[in-house]
């Protein structure tokens, strides 16, 4: 069971990350090339995306008890102390955990970088969505095994 507590929490954080960096590299390019209508394009990436994580998902295991844990919850309090730490030693780490929220408020041309909650509140979203999808994608998995 800690085996796959341990195994769920960092594929996930890691499949978070992979998501992470594909969207923001995607998306600076994307708004460079689409300067109209980037927010659609973004959007359509975002969606490949988390049918990228549902894929991945399906491969991660689920019990009622761990699934959301480890697989939602775990990684994104592994990412705010992430954040909270390199604020003090390692700035280049918050600045990749921001970044999709740049890229979403860059797409749609809304100024999120005014409001810190906005903009770290898109920051959080982002991330509980694409975790959102992992889950279901285990769930998915393990509803088609019963």
């Amino acid at each position: 069971m800690l085996k796959r507590f341990i195994t769920n929490t960092l594929c996930s954080f890691l499949t978070l990350i992979l998501m992470s960096l594909i969207f923001t590299f995607a998306g600076f390019s994307i708004i460079e090339l689409f300067k109209s209508f980037a927010g659609v394009v973004m959007v359509l990436v975002f969606g490949a995306l988390l049918f990228l994580g549902y894929f991945i998902g399906t491969k991660l295991h689920y019990a009622k008890g761990m699934g959301f844990v480890s697989i939602v919850l775990l990684p994104i309090i592994v990412f705010a102390v992430l954040f909270a730490l390199s604020i003090v030693g390692v700035p280049v780490i918050s600045m990749l955990i921001q970044y999709p929220a740049a890229v979403w408020g860059e797409a749609f041309n809304a100024r999120v970088t005014d409001n810190s909650v906005i903009f770290y509140g898109v920051a959080v979203l982002h991330y509980l969505i694409c975790s959102l999808s992992l889950f279901f994608g285990a769930y998915k998995k393990q509803e088609s095994e019963l």
